[in-house]
């Protein structure tokens, strides 16, 4: 997986850089890779969007659809797979997870 991030200035010590952090990895698709945009606040993972792909629609939309939710209620990428959607899920899991290693970089 591979990411990029833009960070906006904060004053102070805080735990992340607010800012949307944007990585890629591999989900069903060998034609492109699964793109993930992360933004993130001082303390929480606020929102997950999902960018260019050329996922499977009904796969990468129930993926998207479940695993956001459970993701930002948890604050964590440490939830199940979507049963039906496994290698899109997959992908997603792996895109936040380099997105939120961008982030940790940047602190």
């Amino acid at each position: 997986a591979e990411a990029k991030g833009e960070s906006e200035p904060t004053a102070g010590a805080v735990a992340m850089k607010p800012g949307t952090y944007t990585a890629t990895a591999s989900g069903f698709s060998l034609l492109q890779p699964l793109e993930v945009k992360v933004t993130v606040s001082e303390t929480a993972i606020e929102k997950i969007e999902l960018g260019e792909n050329a996922e499977t629609y009904p796969f990468v939309t129930a993926a998207m659809e479940k695993i956001v939710p459970r993701m930002l209620d948890a604050q964590s990428v440490r939830v199940d797979a979507i049963t039906g959607a496994t290698v899109s899920t997959k992908g997603v899991t792996a895109g936040v997870n380099a997105a939120l290693a961008a982030v940790a970089a940047m602190g």
